[in-house]
């Protein structure tokens, strides 16, 4: 097998990449890989436009076994009864190190690289005849795989993002969010943790109302989520102060997240480039609610169609 180390130097790069875009970005050749999506949106970002026909083994097995798991590993085992170098010579406490994996001996790379390419070939003459099998070729063909280049522009394009009238809706959410705590402890005659469901929970069920039997769970924990809130809000046991908070502090926190994952050279949301996870998932465009019963006006205004 071959393996092609790319320099650090992005011009470099770029010189060493050109001489395979005859291949990537022919019709003819075809493309066979595992999660595709990522090979190709990483190309898209080094301005490749990759084409033809395209086999994705991670596609493939989910219309076969889609309550499987689909990693190359699983698929190398469970399909091939063959384990693959475990990704642990390159890693520190079980995470990839990008400097690492270019300090690890050439041999290990070039062994390692020809393995996956090996397998990802040997796992496609296994994968295509049970497609026909399970009656799924044509879906495969006609709407997954050419639905994958069409996620990676859209992934390209992202949403452009207002970051400064994020900034202030976030900073006028935040002078409401204080102003709402000191209304709910002032309500509820003791200062408490507002972020806290156990505290919050205390206060609504024992303090500011006897306990409610369906706000509690089997373990005697208390319900403050806003899908129990919501339906209570007019009555004394969930406040319109307290509803109002936890809806807010939840549009708060995706308004903060959306604003940092702009891509400063972009100023564009782009959804699967980098994906990094903050506690909980990543921002989505349809996350971003209008919530007119805390602030009246739509939210969406700050994620442009452009």
């Amino acid at each position: 097998g071959y393996y092609v180390p790319l320099p650090e130097d992005a011009a470099e790069a770029k010189r060493v990449l050109d001489e395979f875009r005859p291949v990537l970005e022919s019709e003819a050749i075809e493309k066979v890989g595992h999660n595709l999506k990522f090979a190709l949106s990483v190309l898209k970002w080094h301005g490749f436009e990759v084409r033809g026909k395209l086999f994705d083994l991670m596609i493939a097995h989910s219309l076969i076994e889609p309550e499987m798991r689909h990693s190359l590993d699983y698929l190398a085992e469970s399909c091939l009864g063959y384990a693959l170098t475990p990704l642990d010579l390159f890693t520190v406490n079980g995470k990839a190190d990008q400097k690492q994996l270019a300090d690890a001996p050439i041999e290990k790379l070039v062994d390692y690289a020809a393995e996956q390419a090996d397998v990802i070939g040997q796992l496609r003459s296994v994968l295509e005849p049970l497609l026909k099998e399970k009656g799924q070729e044509r879906v495969f063909y006609e709407i997954e795989a050419p639905l994958v280049p069409v996620l990676v522009d859209m992934e390209y394009e992202g949403i452009k993002v207002e970051a400064a009238a994020l900034a202030e809706f976030s900073a006028q959410l935040s002078k409401e969010m204080e102003h709402l705590e000191k209304t709910i402890c002032s309500l509820a005659g003791t200062p408490f943790n507002l972020n806290s469901p156990r505290q919050l929970g205390q206060v609504l069920f024992d303090v500011v109302e006897p306990m409610v039997h369906e706000g509690r769970h089997e373990d005697d924990r208390t319900r403050t989520d806003r899908t129990f809130l919501r339906p209570h809000a007019d009555v004394r046991v969930a406040p319109d102060d307290v509803v109002d908070f936890v809806l807010g502090m939840g549009a708060l926190r995706v308004r903060t997240a959306l604003r940092e994952f702009v891509q400063p050279t972009t100023h564009r949301r782009h959804s699967e480039k980098l994906e990094v996870r903050l506690p909980g998932p990543p921002p989505r465009l349809n996350q971003v609610r209008c919530l007119t019963d805390i602030h009246g006006t739509p939210a969406r205004r700050n994620a442009c169609q452009d």
